[in-house]
Order: C-alpha cells, then sequence, then structure tokens
C-alpha cells in the first residue's frame, strides 16, 4: 500500500519512452513511514495496461514531493521524510526507452524545505510553488495549521542535459494566495492547480486555476475555471490532497487524471477519480 505518493507520467512526447509510463515515487506505507521505492507501469486512455513493476530507488525516503517529466528527465523536488519534515533536496533521473531510470543525480537543493506543493519544469528552467515548509502530518492535514506557503523557487536548466546550471532564486508570485496539497496539472499552454487548502477550500471560491504556459515562462494563476466544470461542481466534494498527472497520447490528444484525496468537509477520504 502506498499514499501520499508522488506521480509522474513519460511519453514519447516528453521522454524516449515509446509507449506512456505512469511512475508512482515515494509515499508513505500503512505504518506511517516514508518510502524511497518507485514503481512503474504502462498505462492506456483510460487504464493501466500492465502491472506496476519496481524499478530503481530513490536515494531517500520521502512523500509529499513535486514530480516532473520534461526531455527525457525525471524531476524530483522536494517533499517530507518519515517525520513529517519538509526537505530541501533535489534529484534528477534520466529516463531510458525501456522506462527504467538511468541513476538518481542530486541538484542543487532548495533554499528552504517545501512539500506538498507544484511545479512544471520549462525549456530553460524550472519553477515551484506553494505546498508547506513546517512539519506536517501524513498527507499535509486538513486545519488551518501550519502555515502554506504563497511563494515560489525558480532555477535555470541546462536546455542540452537537462540538468542544473546554478543554484535556486526566489521566483515570482505564481499564486493569488498561500496553497498546498493540490495536483498541478500541465495542459497543452494552460497549467491547472486541483483542490487543496487555501483560504476559500471551505467554501470552495477557487477550486480550480489555470495559468497561461508558455515554453520558457510560466504565468499567474488568475483564471478561475467555471464551477459548472470543477470537480466540486460535479460532485460536491471539498477536494483536498489528490493525486493527479496529465499526459498526451500518441495521437497528441491530451489526458489527465486526478484520484483519491480528502473531503474537507466531512474530512474523510475518497476513493473516487476524476479525468479527461
Amino acid at each position: 500500500r502506498r499514499a501520499f505518493a508522488a506521480a509522474a507520467v513519460a511519453t514519447r512526447h516528453n521522454s524516449r519512452s515509446p509507449s506512456s509510463v505512469l511512475y508512482v515515487l515515494g509515499g508513505v506505507d500503512a505504518a506511517g513511514r516514508a518510502q524511497s521505492s518507485v514503481f512503474a507501469a504502462d498505462v492506456g486512455a483510460d487504464n493501466v495496461v500492465r502491472r506496476f513493476i519496481a524499478i530503481e530507488p530513490l536515494p531517500a525516503p520521502v512523500w509529499g514531493a513535486i514530480a516532473v517529466v520534461r526531455r527525457g528527465r525525471m524531476y524530483l523536488v522536494g517533499g517530507a521524510d518519515s517525520l513529517g519534515r519538509p526537505q530541501a533536496r533535489v534529484f534528477v533521473g534520466r529516463v531510458g526507452g525501456d522506462g527504467h531510470i538511468d541513476g538518481w543525480y542530486q541538484q542543487p537543493p532548495l533554499p528552504g524545505p517545501r512539500a506538498l506543493g507544484g511545479g512544471v519544469v520549462l525549456d530553460n528552467g524550472i519553477a515551484v510553488f506553494g505546498g508547506v515548509a513546517e512539519s506536517v502530518p501524513p498527507g499535509g492535514g486538513l486545519d488551518s495549521t501550519p502555515t502554506r506557503l504563497v511563494t515560489s523557487d525558480t532555477a535555470s536548466l541546462s536546455l542540452a542535459s537537462g540538468f542544473f546550471r546554478g543554484s535556486w532564486g526566489g521566483g515570482p508570485a505564481f499564486l493569488p494566495e498561500a496553497r498546498s496539497q493540490f495536483p498541478t496539472l500541465v495542459v497543452g499552454d494552460h497549467v491547472l492547480l486541483v483542490g487543496g487548502m487555501y483560504g476559500g477550500a471551505p467554501a470552495n471560491d477557487a477550486e480550480t486555476l489555470a495559468a497561461r504556459l508558455w515554453p520558457d515562462s510560466l504565468g499567474p494563476f488568475i483564471e478561475p475555471v467555471s464551477t459548472s466544470s470543477t470537480i466540486f461542481g460535479q460532485s460536491g466534494e471539498t477536494l483536498v490532497g489528490a493525486a493527479g498527472v496529465t499526459w498526451r497520447e500518441v495521437d497528441g490528444r491530451h489526458r489527465g487524471l486526478v484520484v483519491g484525496g480528502m473531503d474537507l468537509q466531512d474530512r474523510r477520504r475518497t476513493n473516487k477519480s476524476w479525468g479527461f
């Protein structure tokens, strides 16, 4: 069993993989211990088509990390340890044609610890935003404390190698308010944030936000998605801590999946999934 793992998908559009491969990285087991194992499975348009297999493990146990695949590289940023302490570690692995990772390479650490946030990788850099910097229970909890982050960090990447060209620095104000425990979904030229803990979460006043995405830059999350198109608008749940991934099929169509999480209203876990 695994909870609060990071997830990402490698496809022919963002790696050398000839198929679509779903990765589940880290997470916590039934006893609440952070894990370092990584599992991979081929996925189709609406299901997992092969069994998950264990592949190259992470250098350290972690849950709640940020995972992104871009240009054949898997980026894993931050996360928390078994005691719920957010970390600043950053790792990059190269995705092979067989779906395996050729090893995990440590990169410059974040300026400060960050877990349960979001991130995107651009042509020339990486940006992470939101999350928490203080110790939290598994999954981050549903209380107003600890303080969520509104800040971002950015770093420059080599377009040729995909590795970091230098240290991280403070980034622009991508988020309109502090927010954590949300999946980040890249869909074409937009990035979506879905659910999570933020000031208006109990009222669902901004469940899903959108930002414009360009090859070398990310805009602010200032475009609210209409309620009728949100998860709350379709199911009535106030979603916190869900997992989410997006990918492109062979024909170029975008797919997205949001799975699990907690309902802030009744404080119970949900096993539902939503896709497009």
